[in-house]
């Protein structure tokens, strides 16, 4: 995984740096993009104090953040179809039986 991206900034710091990690596994580089409102600053001050470390704020335009979004969706859709072409969701299912 190259890039993580937060929709919302997870419950609790051990949380959100299990995910954000998922990006810079086996001494990789990675990157993380968390979009927050007011209402998520104790939250992430709270990430911050964990990893001793201040994270980098990246002030983008309403207009910068409406095109990251829809490249998630996109992108996340064209994975979900793969998927179903793939009948992940039945061999799921069916490993869940065994």
């Amino acid at each position: 995984v190259d890039l993580v991206v937060n929709h919302n900034v997870p419950r609790t710091p051990k949380t959100y740096v299990h995910r954000v990690g998922r990006s810079a596994r086996a001494g990789r580089v990675g990157g993380a993009i968390t979009f927050i409102t007011q209402y998520d600053v104790v939250l992430l001050q709270e990430v911050e104090k964990l990893v001793g470390k201040k994270l980098d704020k990246l002030n983008v335009s309403d207009k910068k953040v409406t095109q990251y979004v829809t490249q998630v969706l996109v992108t996340k859709r064209e994975a979900e179809i793969k998927l179903d072409q793939q009948n992940f969701g039945e061999r799921k299912e069916i490993n869940k039986r065994k």
